[in-house]
């Protein structure tokens, strides 16, 4: 009798994945956007940075050199200029910090595709996803003193940080489609949940120079009520990080695993902050594929405001690609608590 019921649930199973259809989603639908204005200002490079606020989003290994606590939450928006369109906007992130550890929020993907056919009929879908992440890296070992202010500050001097990242994500998908020529119509409705495990390194180079490596989505998951599972797309992000008093430098690059697609995923990120006064920053950046195409450049700009513990950053990401004009907008708020 048990060997017939274990034959049942495996047949059952069997059967469940060949009518079980695909997601409506994109292969890079999990890819995720900016945390903050400052990421996007300075073209999503920050894995081999160490002190720089946002750097744990890209490599959790920067949160051993974490001070005290912070938040920080950002607004987004995008200005389809061609047109003048305005598409969806919203919260996109929302970041609290304590010591080696954080927890964030973020708005992983929100969009939506309808393919228009002669004779009135058409094909949509459209997904939202979004994920939270606790994050944790092994502490500083070293306490040294700043000057200036007298209170211990940590730093990893010489040592080797490692930092793990565990997300919870969770989405709605739908699609439908109207068949003009047959009269027939019909549509779809979907919750998912999933999780990912990330791995990280940061090392010190010099006192200013530092490398970092991202292993991003080791194992990843989601599993729909209605579609088939996804395995997430597996990634490799390595970076340079400069940082001298005033000035930040960033460079990185991403390599992604998009299954089951020929869709490439070989990214370069740099960018640059520079403060021009105690309180006041400039921040610019691009990214582009690999081979540094010229229709491939994404240009970002930036600023960022401190007044005591208190941030604010604004961004832009200026899209041009093959005459296709798009504006995309962050303003973050950030608070620090020594």
């Amino acid at each position: 009798m048990k060997k017939i019921y274990v034959i049942v649930i495996i047949n059952l199973a069997f059967v469940s994945q060949i009518f079980a259809k695909a997601a409506p989603t994109l292969p890079n639908s999990y890819d995720g956007g900016y945390i903050s204005a400052r990421s996007m200002a300075m073209g999503g490079a920050a894995t081999g940075l160490r002190k720089s606020k946002g750097a744990h989003f890209y490599n959790p290994a920067a949160l051993a050199n974490a001070q005290g606590s912070s938040f920080e939450a950002g607004y987004f928006w995008i200005d389809k200029n061609k047109d003048g369109e305005v598409l969806p906007s919203g919260l996109i992130s929302a970041s609290a910090i304590a010591d080696s550890m954080s927890v964030t929020w973020n708005n992983v993907s929100d969009y939506s595709q309808t393919i228009r056919q002669a004779g009135g009929s058409r094909q949509s879908k459209e997904a939202v996803v979004s994920a939270i992440t606790f994050a944790i890296a092994n502490p500083a070992e070293t306490l040294s003193f700043v000057t200036d202010t007298g209170k211990p500050q940590k730093e990893n001097k010489n040592q080797t940080m490692m930092g793990s990242a565990f997300t919870y994500l969770y989405a709605r998908a739908a699609d439908s489609f109207v068949d003009a020529a047959a009269n027939d119509a019909g549509a779809n409705t979907s919750s998912g949940n999933g999780f990912s495990y990330d791995l990280s390194f940061l090392a010190p180079l010099s006192n200013t120079l530092s490398i970092g490596l991202n292993l991003k989505n080791i194992v990843g998951f989601m599993f729909w009520n209605d579609y088939d599972r996804e395995q997430l797309p597996f990634s490799i992000r390595a970076g340079l990080g400069y940082e001298y008093k005033w000035l930040t430098i960033a460079f990185d690059w991403d390599k992604k695993y998009y299954r089951f697609t020929d869709m490439k995923g070989d990214f370069l990120h740099f960018g640059i902050e520079q403060f021009v006064s105690s309180f006041f920053a400039l921040r610019a950046g691009f990214i582009s594929r690999t081979n540094m195409d010229r229709d491939s450049f994404v240009y970002t700009y930036g600023f960022g405001l401190k007044i005591k513990n208190y941030e604010i950053s604004g961004a832009l990401e200026h899209n041009d690609v093959f005459g296709s004009k798009l504006d995309k907008y962050i303003i973050s708020v950030g608070m620090t608590i020594d």
